[in-house]
């Protein structure tokens, strides 16, 4: 029956014993500017814009913040800040990734032809550097699927 303006705080009488709505009376949107605490979600529907990093959310394991892959079709460096699968869908030689410096985050690259993952590239950052055994590229010979995770220095890949 129309809006409310409390012109102060609103703070519950105790801690962790009132509700905000509840299954069937829900409030419509919520609003926030700053930071939102909250112990436990759950998200029944919708989607996550921008970059945000798993240990932002308070999450652990594997997060993939977009439900399709990034298509890669030029030379270089992968930007799995905000997604963690990607196509390489032609002869593509892919130099490091660029990861959200978490330690443990996991992308995974879907080669359909014969790619190149290229070991220790000197024009990359050390972060964003593949590191593969005997010091050798990793050639790709699709249709495959690579996973790697960050080591906390380097990028790994999963076998």
């Amino acid at each position: 029956s129309g809006n409310y303006d409390t012109g102060s705080h609103l703070v519950p009488h105790a801690d962790n014993t009132y509700d905000l709505g509840s299954s069937t009376k829900e409030w419509k949107n919520l609003y926030v500017d700053g930071i939102a605490y909250i112990d436990n979600g759950q998200i029944g529907a919708g989607s996550f814009t921008g970059e945000i990093l798993a240990s932002q959310l308070g999450i652990n394991g594997l997060v993939h913040l977009e439900k399709s892959p990034t298509t890669i079709t030029q030379n270089g460096v992968l930007d799995a800040r905000s997604k963690n699968l990607f196509i390489l869908a032609n002869k593509v030689e892919i130099t490091g990734i660029l990861g959200g410096g978490i330690t443990g985050q996991i992308v995974t690259v879907i080669s359909l032809t014969a790619n190149v993952a290229h070991h220790a590239e000197k024009t990359v950052t050390g972060t964003s550097q593949f590191r593969f055994p005997l010091n050798r590229d990793l050639t790709f010979r699709g249709p495959v699927a690579h996973q790697f995770i960050y080591g906390g220095s380097y990028w790994i890949r999963l076998v």
